[in-house]
């Protein structure tokens, strides 16, 4: 219960930094969406990002170990992929190249909200390897490929499809996107701007949090900026900015708990963004122009209490299946106490 006590003081602590409604929202959850829960982990397990294999199985993320599992949303099994030596936490995890899989390892504390500088390292995880050729479900192969000494917590990641073995990885603390090439281990700063810094009048020092590149445009949200939820900036082929950002969402137009607008992300086919936002324990759909509409859930609501990211699947009849990660609660509690984490799968068709 110490994840609950520490997020508990945070939430005293940012009570009044709750903004309020900025705008009508739609509501369209509670009851008109349909959800599963495909897995759920042990109480205090943290689920925090998630990505869709080509054969549709989910590989998820634990932030309270350091650790990639991979479930079947057929079978509603779970396996252990690996477990990351010498950190404490796994978070973004990206497809860089086909079945191979880019992942974020460091030191993150559940206690004080914070990253450790110089802990964090880029992982691949290859289901191409000779071993998963020869043994259909044979274990991929484990490589670290970078190590980021500049970086305090690297949150999200996304491949970069302009340019091969390269993904971008969000520092929530130090509000920049970094650039590392998985092959070499090559990495730099590609892009640093005021709409991806940290609030720092918020309970956690947590800023640029998901990111998604789509049709030359990086897409992000930021935790706890008291004027933008989620945007986009125009970028180029080595993902470096090319013009300023974009406002898509100023203020939460949803209820939200601790100041925490948004986390993680999907992107539709129509360019509609999916938003989880973790302590808010709401899962919202937000157009291209900006609309809000809440999908599901609701403040201390059980249904999708904790959610931190999402992704779509990819094989047939799963490509409106939106595969939901979630902490089971940890930041503030929903109502019956908090769970195991979860992966969820909403059937989003007519939502």
């Amino acid at each position: 219960m110490l994840y609950f006590k520490i997020f508990t003081s945070l939430a005293c602590a940012a009570q009044f930094l709750v903004p309020a409604l900025a705008a009508p929202f739609s509501h369209s959850g509670s009851g008109n969406a349909t959800i599963e829960t495909v897995y759920q982990f042990p109480n205090e397990s943290w689920v925090e990002n998630i990505a869709v294999r080509g054969n549709g199985n989910v590989l998820v993320t634990l932030i309270t170990s350091p650790e990639v599992w991979g479930v079947d949303p057929t079978t509603h099994t779970a396996e252990l992929i690996y477990s990351f030596p010498d950190a404490t936490a796994a978070t973004g995890i990206t497809e860089v190249t086909e079945d191979v899989f880019a992942v974020a390892i460091g030191n993150w504390s559940v206690v004080t909200a914070a990253g450790t500088k110089g802990s964090w390292s880029i992982w691949t995880i290859d289901y191409r390897s000779r071993q998963s050729w020869h043994k259909h479900h044979g274990p991929p192969s484990i490589r670290k490929v970078a190590e980021i000494q500049e970086a305090v917590f690297i949150n999200g990641l996304t491949a970069l499809p302009t340019l091969p073995d390269t993904v971008l990885a969000g520092d929530s603390e130090l509000g920049l996107v970094n650039r590392v090439n998985t092959r070499t281990g090559a990495h730099s700063v590609a892009i640093q701007d005021s709409a991806f810094a940290a609030n720092t009048t918020a309970a956690a020092l947590l800023g640029i949090n998901g990111i998604h590149v789509r049709d030359n445009y990086l897409y992000f949200t930021n935790s706890f900026s008291s004027s933008l939820v989620f945007g986009r900036i125009p970028i180029s082929s080595n993902g470096s900015a090319t013009g300023s950002v974009q406002t898509i969402v100023a203020t939460p137009r949803y209820p939200t708990n601790i100041g925490y607008h948004a986390d993680d992300f999907a992107l539709d086919g129509d360019g509609n963004a999916w938003i989880t936002t973790d302590a808010s324990s709401t899962l919202v759909k937000a157009t291209p122009g900006g609309n809000v509409t809440v999908i599901e859930g609701g403040l201390q609501a059980a249904v999708v209490a904790g959610c931190t990211s999402a992704a779509f699947g990819r094989t047939r009849g799963k490509r409106e299946t939106l595969y939901i990660s979630t902490n089971g609660g940890l930041v503030v509690p929903p109502v019956g106490g908090i769970v195991g984490g979860k992966v969820l799968a909403l059937h989003t068709r007519g939502l």
